[in-house]
């Protein structure tokens, strides 16, 4: 009986450490697949494209290229545009909320008082 109870336990810890094998492989792919760059983050946009995204004119556009406001490249006379570039520079413009404000300024009075 004691022998039963113990190739029991000892199956039930067998399935269990295959079971954190499989999750732990599932949850490391879905990681790697996370940090891996997909084609969309490698395509690039034309300028017409861009300022669709951008909701501005082709003009509006070539003025902010000019401006050196948001990275582009050129060859043979047409501007492209990375999809990851639009859109850092649509973030960079991000209004924080107030609670966001509220705790950086927090945070700074705390630093503050650390060095006085």
């Amino acid at each position: 009986m004691k022998e039963i109870t113990m190739q029991l336990q000892h199956n039930i810890f067998e399935e269990l450490v295959e079971n954190i094998k499989k999750t732990f492989k599932e949850e490391l792919e879905k990681i790697k697949e996370s940090l891996s760059y997909s084609k969309d983050e490698e395509l690039f946009y034309t300028l017409e494209q861009t300022a669709k995204i951008l909701g501005i004119k082709k003009e509006a556009l070539y003025g902010m290229n000019s401006k050196n406001e948001i990275p582009y490249c050129k060859r043979f006379g047409k501007c492209y545009y990375l999809k990851v570039d639009i859109l850092n520079y649509i973030q960079e413009g991000r209004i924080k909320s107030k609670s966001e404000i509220e705790k950086e300024a927090i945070s700074s009075l705390i630093k503050t008082r650390k060095y006085n």
